[in-house]
């Protein structure tokens, strides 16, 4: 009993200096909670964007618009795809490129329909891929989807990937100081 009077005295002498400590230990507690699920969701980011590709083919013009499928299927066979495989792919229409457009650009969405009245081939039709490659085998795909006819060009987000890498890293290493200093 007299160890309970004793934890009780600061609590009587001064309790808004209680109450104030209570409440910067409760918001440090917050804090630090907050900073480690940003600092999980960072390195979930982080692991996705070092694995996963994202492939993205343009279709050559000259090609029947019901062909759209029909690539897409050997694109995937040529990069081993299967039924159960980790291969998304997306198939995206003139139609759908025009309606992103009119959505998000009006102005030069109304600038490309005055070019394409006659249903010229100015807006591209594309298959966007993504997929996990190991290291190399990325290049090795690129070769394979270009070659399959019916593709104009291809591009890959490696580049991008590598440019927003480091940013991500340093982040995260930021973040990490924080919990310390908040700890």
């Amino acid at each position: 009993m007299p160890i309970l009077k004793l934890s009780l005295r600061a609590w009587k002498n001064a309790p808004l200096s209680q109450l104030v400590g209570l409440g910067i230990s409760a918001s440090l507690l917050l804090c630090v909670a907050l900073l480690l699920c940003v600092e999980i969701c960072i390195s979930k980011t982080q692991n996705r964007l070092e694995r996963e590709n994202r492939i993205t083919v343009f279709l050559s013009p000259s090609l029947e618009v019901g062909d759209g499928v029909e690539i897409t299927d050997r694109l995937r066979q040529s990069l081993g795809a299967h039924v159960e495989s980790s291969i998304r792919s997306k198939y995206v229409s003139a139609n759908e490129t025009l309606s992103v457009l009119k959505e998000k650009y009006p102005e030069l969405y109304q600038e490309v329909h005055d070019l394409v009245r006659d249903g010229d081939s100015l807006v591209p039709r594309a298959i966007h891929l993504a997929a996990t490659f190991s290291d190399g085998a990325l290049n090795e795909a690129l070769q394979k989807v270009k070659s399959i006819p019916g593709v104009e060009s291809v591009e890959s987000t490696e580049a991008r990937n590598a440019t927003i890498l480091p940013a991500i890293l340093g982040l995260k290493w930021l973040i990490r100081v924080l919990l310390v200093g908040v700890s």
